[in-house]
């Protein structure tokens, strides 16, 4: 166990610039509709947890994603891959009341979810010595003792969800084989494999396994977002093709992975690349970021084609809580919000640090 001041709260910044040619407008409000949770670096290379309407933790490594744990006030907050540690955090203090180890010759692969009840934490993780993937199943009650693992059915889970059924978990298996020796290098590509695996939290039995078509089995599926009945995935071209490739898709259970239309064009600009992905509530919208390509994406998930895009400089998390909305965090120390709509993204706060991969609403 170890502890970590709060860096406490910071402010809106009073100028909010227009950086997009017209696409994006400064709107300043006076507070945030929304709780929001990342990692973060400072100006200075401290790596943080955002969270609490701004409130910054200082943490010791980088660190990828963050999510609440329900019915409490503690924050987890997953290392970078290949990470070995999670760190929780008091939302009310600040401080790092505790951190997760992965267990030996087993590292963290960036994301994980809770149950609804709070009280299991699920995690991809590798078995640095097979290169399996596996979901650990963790008790927070019994301060995040590791109760067993299930196979996550492929290499390289990256994120996951829960379904609203509360047991089938959704698994993005990159196909993407590493070794932490090997730092993030990638040891398979020609051979990969990414599939989309739907298992049992129950019983750990595989429920449903998709895989993209060989033609496109360096498409690595990395980050999705569910519906009731259908999944999103956002993937990453590991190809050395300088062609336009597909980066959006659908599954729905007991069909083939689809790949949404989009414009050439547009494909070129998203740069082989996306960095997250978010469905709104009215369920008929994803958003896409494009990091590489300093580019967001707009998908109606109905006709199930691109319907807008427009740039933010180093965009990449996602995130929505209403419907027709998504808020969206970037490098630059932006924090936007985009209305389907108005086909605009608004600056909505200027941070002096720079936001990290991915956005949650706590």
């Amino acid at each position: 166990m170890s502890a970590s001041g709060s860096l406490g709260k910071i402010g809106l910044l009073a100028s909010l610039t227009n950086t997009a040619k017209g696409a994006m407008e400064p709107r300043q409000r006076s507070s945030l509709s929304a709780t929001f949770a990342s990692a973060a670096q400072s100006k200075n290379g401290d790596y943080l947890a955002v969270h609490n309407g701004l409130q910054l933790s200082k943490l010791p490594q980088r660190a990828h994603q963050s999510i609440a744990r329900p019915k409490s006030a503690e924050l987890l907050v997953i290392g970078r891959r290949p990470a070995t540690q999670i760190w929780v955090i008091d939302r009310a203090s600040g401080q790092i009341k505790d951190e997760i180890h992965s267990e030996d010759a087993h590292h963290f692969y960036g994301h994980a979810v809770f149950t609804n009840d709070g009280r299991y934490l699920i995690t991809t993780e590798q078995n640095i010595e097979t290169g399996e993937g596996l979901l650990g199943v963790r008790d927070a009650f019994t301060k995040f003792d590791l109760i067993r693992y299930i196979p996550s059915f492929g290499i390289g889970p990256h994120e996951l969800k829960l379904h609203e059924d509360s047991d089938t978990l959704i698994v993005a298996n990159g196909g993407i084989k590493t070794h932490p020796n090997s730092s993030r290098d990638k040891l398979n590509l020609d051979t990969m494999q990414p599939s989309l695996a739907y298992i049992s939290l129950k019983n750990g039995q595989l429920i449903e396994k998709v895989n993209l078509p060989d033609a496109l089995h360096k498409l690595s599926i990395r980050h999705i977002d569910i519906t009731n009945d259908t999944c999103v995935l956002a993937v990453q071209d590991q190809s050395d093709t300088a062609l336009p490739t597909p980066l959006v898709a659908l599954h729905k259970r007991g069909h083939a992975i689809k790949f949404l239309d989009c414009s050439q064009n547009w494909q070129a600009l998203m740069k082989g690349y996306c960095g997250s992905v978010a469905i709104d509530k009215s369920k008929q919208f994803a958003c896409v970021t494009h990091p590489r390509g300093n580019l967001v994406s707009i998908w109606s998930l109905q006709s199930k084609k691109a319907i807008h895009t427009f740039r933010a400089n180093d965009v990449c998390g996602v995130c929505s809580n209403k419907e027709k909305i998504f808020y969206l965090s970037a490098g630059s120390g932006k924090l936007y919000e985009y209305t389907v709509g108005e086909r605009k993204a608004h600056v909505i706060a200027q941070t002096p640090f720079a936001w990290d991969n991915h956005l949650n609403i706590i």
